[in-house]
């Protein structure tokens, strides 16, 4: 006669091996489940992109023949693209304004845009924007001088014939004969004609600013008792 407590933990023992068995199959079932998610996913992601061929046909029937002929050139470009034998093929800058301008008039284009994302589309459309409106913005004449020919050479011979005139001195002179030049001007052309250190001597400074006086003083002498008359220099 068996043991009563033998009996029950082999019984246990028994039930515990099928709970671990149809663990692994329940593991194992859900593994393919979500295998066969992930197919269906995907088979479904590429069939709607583009829309199946019934559901095209049906929509092709509302559309207009240029909506047709605009979606034919857009797939059409985009498989010139793609049947380059190289590894990884780029549109050139023609090939994108193409594709801008196409998308531009076509009212669903995001659906016949398959090699880049839609954002690509309207970022090359914004950077088409920015190089026209930049060449716009460039001046097509050649920039006009504030000041005329005229006046920068009656400025450079002003400052090389009066070596001692500086800026302000000409822009009086100026402003007599009834031109008017800002003073920063005048001083950029006269470095040009006059560099810095090429100013005037100590001797033209001398000669310029300084005078000299002579005077005489009478002088009385106590041996000989004679007068004499003396210099005196003085400068200012």
């Amino acid at each position: 006669m068996k043991n009563p407590l033998t009996t029950s933990l082999e019984l246990a023992a028994r039930i515990g091996q099928i709970d671990s068995v149809f663990a692994v199959l329940a593991a194992r079932v859900r593994g393919a489940l979500a295998q066969a998610a992930t197919v269906v996913r995907t088979a479904v992601r590429e069939a709607l992109r583009p829309a199946p061929i019934a559901s095209g046909v049906v929509a092709d029937l509302f559309r207009t023949r240029d909506e047709l002929l605009t979606e034919n050139a857009i797939l059409r470009q985009q498989l010139i693209v793609a049947s380059r034998k190289v590894k990884q093929p780029k549109f050139r800058p023609l090939e994108r304004g193409l594709l801008v301008a196409l998308s531009s008039v076509m009212k669903n284009w995001q659906n016949a845009i398959l090699l880049v994302n839609p954002d690509t589309i309207l970022r090359w459309h914004r950077e088409g924007f920015r190089l026209l409106w930049k060449r716009k913005s460039k001046a097509t004449k050649p920039r006009q001088p504030r000041i005329f020919a005229e006046t920068i050479a009656l400025v450079r011979d002003m400052a090389i014939r009066n070596k001692t005139w500086g800026a302000e001195r000409i822009r009086g002179e100026l402003l007599k004969l009834g031109i008017r030049v800002a003073k920063r001007t005048i001083q950029r052309h006269i470095l040009k004609v006059r560099p810095p250190g090429g100013g005037q001597s100590w001797k033209t400074f001398l000669r310029n600013h300084v005078v000299w006086a002579v005077d005489f003083v009478n002088c009385r002498s106590t041996t000989s008792g004679c007068d004499r008359c003396l210099p005196s220099s003085s400068s200012t």
